[in-house]
């Protein structure tokens, strides 16, 4: 898992860069003379848009899910593909998705989400015009291929939806290499589309944690945001980008619910997906207390040397020690570490669960065996590669460096007014004012080149700030510091030519 994005993380650079084959197009017309379509109302062509559509509606203020296509024995070859078309909607309550159910022959089943804050992944909220979206799926090297693919509008409460004719494409020649080196910016919707699946074995636990969530019943972790390396972290799509090796520094913001009484012991720890699994298990609170409970968790670690992509896992349960729930063994045994079982050895589809959800299923080790179960939990995606980039400074070098900087220098101009006012030292003063002035220059062509470098707001808008004052009070000084100098040469000219 390490090193390497197994699953969907890249398949929309993967669908920039592979020969676009069209497999079918599904007109709802046509569907519905068949006798296939299943829901929703055909809407022609008219000077809105240039197509039909197919409108469907939920009147409850539940959630529905409205199956609109189905698609047996569908003719796909590639290990990449994808169903692509147009979206509108209004009034649509709460954060609705389109989803691809993609069906294997072995009875396994795996999803595709539209659930991204923008982008052609972006899910249904509110209302939007025509706007293009797309469900990819990727096999990587898996020779399988689905012999039923299902295509759902997904509303959690009252709203309208149309879309567009559907097309069914794959994408050849297309592998998880070439698709990474495109440098496609997939940042907003990554863990969305880590979201590709889980495996069957879990379907139990999964149904018996959705129903404990929809209850508020379940242990659960987001994140609510925080700063790495002087950047913000997006608590829709928590992710840092990093140089391999780099350090990551900062803090994140996670949010803790704690379902059992105060009786009951609620470790919650943290660790990275790379390095020792054992050593790396850190304790951000032995047990939390009953309820929600906020963390602002201190993060300083280098980051793995290989590029690819990895993850800071948070992950909370009814156990003993942070050690068990790491090791993922019940607490009534000894804890059975580097088994592919860790929280750090972690599938992509579970921690893409788990940003979504705030919990996801597991393995545990209980004695002997394992059981199936499910852990609070949530993730920061990290984003090893040569693209990324490390903040020049952190905030607190900026605040203890600014500070420092613009004490000295209110320090060293009284002092340079106070010689100036004395009349002494003349050449020093101005030259010294002069030499300051420049570095306030400096500090504003810095501030300059971290905006165009896209550096966090917490990095250039102290050097920018600091680059002004080092202008401005130097300057002001400087003419105040002339005008005094000039005012004593004058009196020393006037009692020369005094009687």
């Amino acid at each position: 898992m390490k090193g390497s994005v197994i699953g969907l993380t890249v398949l929309l650079c993967a669908c920039s860069v592979g020969a676009e084959e069209a497999l079918e197009e599904f007109s709802w017309s046509k569907l519905k003379a068949e006798g296939r379509l299943k829901n929703g109302t055909v809407v022609p062509t008219d000077a809105g848009k240039a197509f039909e559509s197919l409108a469907v509606r939920n009147e409850k203020s539940e959630v529905r899910v409205i199956t609109v296509l189905t698609i047996d024995r569908p003719k796909i070859t590639a290990s990449t593909y994808a169903l692509r078309g147009e979206v509108s909607y209004e009034g649509v309550e709460g954060t609705g998705h389109l989803e691809m159910w993609n069906h294997f022959p072995d009875a396994s089943a795996y999803f595709s989400r539209t659930l991204a804050s923008s982008g052609v992944l972006q899910s249904l909220t509110g209302s939007s015009d025509w706007r293009p979206f797309s469900l990819p799926f990727f096999l990587k090297d898996d020779p399988r291929r689905p012999n039923k693919v299902v295509f759902n509008v997904v509303l959690p409460g009252k709203g309208r939806v149309e879309l567009s004719p559907v097309r069914l494409v794959q994408y050849e020649g297309v592998s998880v290499h070439t698709a990474a080196e495109s440098g496609t910016q997939i940042a907003d919707h990554l863990s969305r589309m880590l979201s590709g699946g889980l495996p069957p074995e879990y379907d139990d636990v999964v149904k018996k944690g959705l129903a404990k969530e929809k209850a508020g019943r379940i242990s659960r972790m987001t994140v609510r945001g925080g700063t790495l390396n002087a950047r913000e972290i997006d608590p829709k799509m928590p992710l840092v980008r990093v140089l391999p090796g780099a350090e990551i520094r900062g803090s994140v913001k996670i949010l803790v619910d704690n379902p059992l009484p105060a009786s009951s012991v609620f470790p919650v720890g943290w660790t990275p997906s790379w390095g020792d699994h054992r050593a790396s298990a850190r304790t951000i609170v032995r047990s939390a207390r009953p309820g929600r409970t906020a963390y602002q968790v201190p993060i300083d670690l280098k980051a793995p040397a290989k590029p690819g992509y990895y993850f800071l896992a948070f992950a909370c349960a009814g156990q003993m020690r942070v050690s068990n729930i790491m090791s993922a063994t019940q607490w009534k045994f000894p804890d059975r570490w580097d088994d592919g079982k860790d929280i750090a050895d972690l599938s992509f589809p579970q921690i893409g669960w788990a940003i979504e959800h705030g919990w996801f299923p597991l393995m545990e080790s209980v004695k002997d065996e394992y059981q199936t179960t499910y852990y609070g939990g949530t993730a920061v995606i990290v984003e090893a590669t040569a693209g990324g980039r490390a903040a020049w400074w952190t905030r607190r070098q900026v605040q203890a460096g600014g500070g420092v900087a613009a004490g000295v220098l209110a320090v060293v101009c009284v002092v340079l007014f106070w010689v100036a006012y004395r009349g002494k030292a003349r050449t020093f003063v101005l030259v010294a004012l002069k030499v300051i002035l420049a570095i306030g220059g400096i500090c504003l062509i810095l501030g300059v080149l971290a905006v165009a470098s896209s550096q966090h707001y917490s990095v250039s808008f102290p050097v920018l700030l600091l680059g002004i004052i080092f202008t401005v009070m130097p300057l002001t000084v400087i003419r105040a510091a002339r005008r005094r100098y000039e005012h004593l040469e004058l009196r020393k000219m006037e009692a020369l030519d005094a009687p």
